[in-house]
């Protein structure tokens, strides 16, 4: 998923009392010679997909497999990011196009081995940001069309990189909507609202493709709710903001937001999560250095 939402990193704080704590155990994934490592998605297997930015402000796509580091660099792009991984290691992401006709233009792809294929979501979109992809190849995001001073965000499922259809998931009512992961029910999860200045009330959506329908969740006290990871059983994981801008992670699943932190982490952001659970994401240190990281229950 692109990253606006990484502006708006506060503070930790324990949501309520009644919410359950889950303990894990924790991987850190830093990229040598990086001063940022995000993971934003993992599949059944446990290879994990995301980004790293180097001491120019570059970012270059990361794949973490088997305990080893591989970078993913789309060519002629002044960044490429990974957000999404299925079973087959099949991955998704975006990059900003520096060259050709497309040249300024940010692209989502598609990486099947060494065979990358590239889309925008239509002519009139300025940037295309897949969020996820599931076991059938279908891919999930949001895409921007407008002015960079007037972005317009809208949602879409597509059902194949290359001469697929789209499927629109825009919120009724919403000026934007902002899709993260998609399961192998074609059910996604995102949030909406009119921007995402932290003061500004969101709320978190899953949308079933199969039913066209869309359910809405607001955690409790909360101003805004995020939700970015959906495995196949259901379980979500995302963040809210409280009145005061403070951060609260989650996992949320059968109904109820249970905490999510990182002892030693001043904020710890999940972004995705497989069948068994393992929760992937970044944290930041009270230093402001980000780093990957990989969660098992």
């Amino acid at each position: 998923m692109r990253i606006p939402h990484l502006a708006l990193i506060l503070s930790l704080s324990l949501p309520a009392a009644r919410l359950a704590a889950v303990t894990y155990t924790v991987q850190i994934l830093a990229y040598p010679g990086a001063t940022q490592t995000y993971a934003q998605a993992v599949n059944a297997a446990g290879d994990v997909v995301g980004f790293y930015t180097d001491d120019t402000g570059t970012s270059h796509g990361l794949t973490w497999t088997g305990g080893a580091f591989t970078v993913v660099d789309i060519p002629d792009a002044s960044g490429t990011w990974l957000t999404g991984i299925n079973k087959s290691d099949v991955i998704c992401g975006y990059y900003h196009k520096t060259s050709g006709s497309s040249s300024g233009v940010t692209l989502g792809f598609q990486q099947t081995g060494t065979k990358v294929v590239s889309f925008g979501l239509n002519a009139s979109t300025r940037a295309t940001f897949p969020g996820g992809i599931n076991t059938a190849g279908q891919i999930s995001g949001y895409d921007e069309t407008g002015s960079l001073a007037a972005g317009v965000f809208g949602g879409f499922i597509l059902s194949a990189a290359t001469g697929g259809t789209a499927t629109t998931v825009d919120v009724s009512g919403q000026a934007g909507t902002w899709v993260g992961a998609i399961n192998s029910s074609e059910d996604v999860v995102g949030f909406s609202g009119a921007d995402l200045d932290p003061t500004t009330p969101v709320s978190a959506f899953e949308y079933s493709a199969s039913k066209a329908t869309f359910e809405t969740f607001n955690m409790p006290n909360m101003v805004q709710t995020r939700f970015y990871g959906i495995n196949d059983l259901g379980a979500v994981v995302g963040y809210a903001f409280d009145s005061s801008q403070v951060t609260h992670s989650f996992l949320f699943k059968a109904g109820a937001y249970e905490t999510f932190t990182i002892p030693g982490y001043t904020v710890a952001i999940p972004q995705g999560i497989n069948n068994s659970g393992v929760i992937v994401g970044y944290a930041v240190t009270t230093e402001n250095t980000v780093v990957g990281f990989v969660a098992t229950p």
